[in-house]
């Protein structure tokens, strides 16, 4: 968990809200947008729902939430106690426990680009693998093969 304190950075952005920079950026060279701010009588981090936004540019985020995904990503959140509100995620930090959430919140923010890339990286190959086959002339569903 040290290390993934290093280069973290705490910059305040108005009463009660706070941008944790850090290291950890998309494909792409964007940081992850992580703020701490306050939420009722607590504090909660927030992706500001940046991160299914970023990765909806690429056209993942659908599947993210409704397609084979879905399950995988439900399970990320489920498991490091981040809620979903309205793609905005979110998690509530508890009196003392700032560090633990922090590194969940990251780890979950990981987790979901991984799931998106490999969702993303294997349609990319059934569409290939699709086209390479109309390319190639295999014969579809409905075209006679020869031999028959």
């Amino acid at each position: 968990q040290e290390s993934v304190f290093d280069g973290v950075r705490i910059v305040a952005d108005g009463a009660d809200r706070f941008h944790v920079l850090t290291p950890f950026q998309f494909d792409d060279g964007d940081h992850f947008v992580i703020v701490l701010k306050k939420d009722g009588a607590g504090w909660v981090l927030s992706d500001q729902a940046h991160t299914f936004m970023h990765l909806a540019q690429d056209g993942d985020e659908p599947d993210l939430h409704e397609g084979a995904c879905a399950p995988i990503v439900s399970g990320i959140l489920s498991r490091f106690g981040i809620e979903d509100r309205d793609g905005e995620l979110v998690t509530a930090l508890p009196d003392g426990g700032g560090g633990d959430a922090f590194y969940a919140f990251v780890q979950a923010l990981i987790e979901i680009h991984a799931v998106a890339t490999f969702g993303s990286a294997a349609r990319a190959d059934d569409s290939k693998d699709g086209a390479r086959s109309r390319r190639i002339g295999v014969p579809g569903e409905h075209e006679p093969r020869e031999g028959r």
